[in-house]
């Protein structure tokens, strides 16, 4: 009699655990709640899958973007047992799509920020380098919430994914100079973005079809740490 499933179990990084670990962990934990939701006739599930689809966060050989602002048309190209596991994950719930004609809904949120990091962590905005490898991109977990439950209330998707990161990037850097310090050879559609501090990541896909708006941004903090 449930409407719908929110699943976001799972061992969120590759760095603490063995990687049969994660795998096992997060492959198999959603294949069992896509299991279950379709033996229980629930007509929709929601995962929490990643921007580490991508591939970029925990690249042992590091590449750059084909284009930007990366969206969900571009490759996946994990090199570590999280980022695959995601990628996997997100496979499954297409294939329960074609089976059982279920609604999946994968939300790729990006690194989780509250108040409390900006607090405590400084450093992670001032020190460009730090969040290089993860392109700057994060989600305010206030607004991951309105993603899942935005995910959880939208009718009429049979399987789709979604980067849901804030509008801007955790850097005080302008994102034209990260660009022009980084990603030099990468071709930019810059129709695709507004204002000098957006996401390397769009979020445009969420917002057209889930109604997606983030509230939040650690700049709303910073000056207060």
């Amino acid at each position: 009699g449930q409407e719908a499933i929110i699943h976001l179990a799972a061992i969120p990084h590759p760095l603490s655990d063995p990687p049969q670990r994660v795998m096992e962990a997060n492959v198999m934990g959603t294949f069992n709640v896509l299991d279950a939701a379709a033996r229980a006739r629930v007509p929709k599930v929601v995962i929490a899958s990643t921007d580490s689809t991508l591939g970029f966060v925990f690249a042992t050989h590091e590449f750059l973007p084909e284009y930007l602002p990366v969206d969900e048309k571009h490759p996946l190209r994990p090199q570590d047992p999280y980022g695959l596991s995601k990628v996997i994950d997100e496979e499954l719930c297409r294939a329960y799509t074609r089976r059982y004609g279920m609604s999946t809904i994968c939300v790729r949120i990006c690194f989780i920020w509250d108040t409390r990091t900006v607090m405590e962590h400084r450093e992670w905005i001032e020190d460009v380098e730090v969040r290089r490898k993860g392109l700057w991109v994060y989600t305010d977990g206030r607004d991951a919430a309105q993603a899942f439950r935005l995910a959880a209330e939208v009718q009429g998707l049979d399987h789709e994914a979604f980067f849901v990161p804030a509008n801007d990037g955790m850097t005080l850097l302008p994102t034209a100079e990260l660009i022009k310090r980084y990603f030099t050879p990468v071709p930019v559609e810059w129709d695709a973005v507004e204002g000098d501090d957006w996401s390397l990541i769009s979020n445009r896909k969420a917002k057209e079809l889930l109604g997606y708006r983030p509230q939040h941004s650690w700049r709303q903090y910073y000056k207060e740490a």
